[in-house]
């Protein structure tokens, strides 16, 4: 089972693997490396992720404030 942490600005200026908007999310996967996720794209594999994540870092609380630094949001 994976966790989800809120985090504050760590994923300032990383973009989503699958279609070059803001990073939202971040998995750490449990063997090795990390894919960051614009909200679409996250909601979209989420569950897919779980059996190969160690944790997410959340950051989706910046999306709902408006805050980004990225002309395409998804």
């Amino acid at each position: 089972m994976s966790t989800t942490v809120q985090t504050l600005g760590m994923l300032e200026g990383y973009y989503c693997d699958r279609c070059g908007a803001h990073a939202f999310y971040m998995t750490a996967l449990h063997r090795e490396g990390e894919l960051f996720w614009c909200a679409h794209h996250y909601k979209q594999y989420a569950t897919a992720l779980e059996p190969v994540t160690e944790y997410t870092a959340d950051e989706s609380h910046r999306l709902h404030a408006g805050i980004t630094d990225d002309k395409h949001v998804n």
